[in-house]
């Protein structure tokens, strides 16, 4: 009967054996052609075989049965895959030689020492210079509502708007920046709009609903990640920029930069 067939589908997809599980499924729809479940299976057996139009097709029909959120769910995520691969070949021209230099204004990650970023950034309004983490890490820094500093819109009380950090007496491994004024990566302060970032990796002027990942011609990894709502009603999306231990990230929140992070992995 159907249940029988169904179960063997289950059974066959669960162990990886994607050609027997599309027989059971199509036997157990051929029985009862109005259960979605089947259909969801079929689908899934499909897409793990890389055929994504007939997996497209069966969770389409899973979801004309009715209302079906698992069936919602997997045509959402097959067209987001759909639309990441043909971006990812898409985009690759314009992103295959990027390189993304590590750097706020004159402070280079890993190679300016935490007392030069202190003599630059220590005048700047709200700024103080404290060791922090049982005083192993050395930092210069302002912070959103601290000693009166004004919170901008869309920022949150005691985010940083600018820190600076390092382990004591060596060079600086760690920058965030959330206030306009200081240039990261050459191109870019906080608060500046989404279209420049878009533009800058060769992105449409309408950020893609997808994430997408490759391995730039200098072994970099550069992924982007769209996200929607969160909690409190945000959109955006992030450029990950990977090379040799460094990583940059770049956040986009509501159609501006909301953040910019360069850091290095400890040892």
């Amino acid at each position: 009967g159907w249940q029988e067939q169904y179960d063997l589908g289950v059974r066959y997809l669960s162990e990886g054996n994607y050609e027997e599980a599309v027989i059971a499924f199509t036997a157990a729809i051929e029985i009862d052609p109005k259960r979605p479940e089947a259909y969801l299976g079929r689908g899934d057996a499909y897409e793990k075989m890389g055929d994504l139009e007939r997996a497209t097709a069966d969770y389409s029909t899973a979801l004309e049965l009715g209302p079906n959120a698992d069936a919602e769910a997997k045509l959402n995520a097959l067209e987001a895959a759909q639309l990441a691969a043909r971006l990812q070949e898409a985009l690759w021209p314009a992103v295959c030689d990027l390189v993304l230099p590590m750097t706020v204004d004159s402070v280079v990650l890993g190679e300016t020492d935490i007392e030069t970023a202190k003599t630059i950034y220590s005048a700047y309004p709200y700024a103080m210079s404290n060791l922090m983490n049982d005083d192993t890490e050395d930092t210069v820094y302002n912070c959103f509502g601290m000693n009166d500093m004004p919170i901008p819109t869309g920022h949150s009380e005691m985010e940083f708007g600018f820190i600076f950090a390092a382990p004591v007496g060596g060079s600086v491994d760690y920058i965030n920046l959330n206030q306009p004024g200081l240039t990261a990566f050459g191109s870019f302060q906080a608060g500046d709009r989404s279209e420049s970032v878009l533009e800058f990796f060769g992105f449409p002027e309408t950020p893609p609903r997808t994430s997408i990942q490759w391995t730039l011609n200098n072994g970099a990894q550069l992924s982007y990640n769209w996200y929607g709502n969160d909690l409190d009603g945000n959109t955006g999306f992030e450029f990950i920029y990977l090379l040799d231990g460094q990583r940059a990230d770049i956040r986009v929140e509501n159609g501006v930069i909301y953040s910019l992070t360069l850091s290095m992995e400890r040892m």
